[in-house]
């Protein structure tokens, strides 16, 4: 049974953007890969396993008066599914 799942993306007003989850195939793995910049501009790649103690540390966004440089987390699980990118309408 293959099902999928279409959602709107705001990029502008209306939502113009649609993406497509095929969810026919969806994949947890134990373990993955990521790629990232370190803070002297290098790349650099590290394995995560979700649940195991997995923390990241990404830059923030925010622009509050208070607001902190970073935020943290805890990766929890990770999937692997298909995405379809139907482009703007």
């Amino acid at each position: 049974m293959a099902t999928s799942a279409h959602f709107p993306v705001k990029s502008g007003a209306p939502y113009d953007l649609l993406i497509t989850l095929s969810c026919n195939n969806v994949l947890r793995p134990k373990r993955f890969q990521i790629n990232y910049t370190t803070y002297d501009m290098h790349h650099d790649q590290d394995t995560l396993r979700p649940g195991q103690g997995s923390a990241v540390m990404l830059l923030s966004r925010e622009d509050s008066p208070n607001f902190h440089p970073f935020w943290y987390a805890q990766v929890l699980g990770a999937f692997l599914i298909t995405v379809d990118y139907a482009g703007a309408e």
